[in-house]
């Protein structure tokens, strides 16, 4: 079985923490928050997994460049989440259609 570890975030909720290292690597208990999924991974006879990074990313993938329990692949975002849509629509903020399906 393969796995999906999104670590893309900002981690704007924990700001002073995540200022200059990414939420994954924040240590609990002297470990790397990240190394308790892949250790539950691993448990699970992992054959792979990918991590999804963009914040910091290549501090997680040099962490992670010793990990050796099963294949690592890192996907990172180039964009924000929201940038794409901004793309295609211009004012995707304002709901398309809504009125005429709510019946208004």
């Amino acid at each position: 079985m393969k796995f999906f570890i999104p670590a893309a975030g900002f981690g704007t909720r924990m700001k002073e923490l995540t200022k200059d290292i990414p939420k994954p690597l924040l240590p609990v208990n002297g470990i790397p928050l990240i190394y308790y999924s892949l250790f539950q991974i691993w448990k699970q006879n992992a054959e792979g997994a990918v991590i999804n990074t963009h914040y910091l990313g290549e501090k997680i993938r040099k962490k992670l460049e010793t990990f050796s329990l099963f294949p690592l692949v890192f996907s990172e975002e180039k964009k924000k989440s929201w940038e794409p849509r901004e793309e295609l629509e211009p004012d995707w903020k304002k709901p398309v259609g809504w009125e005429k399906r709510l019946g208004s």
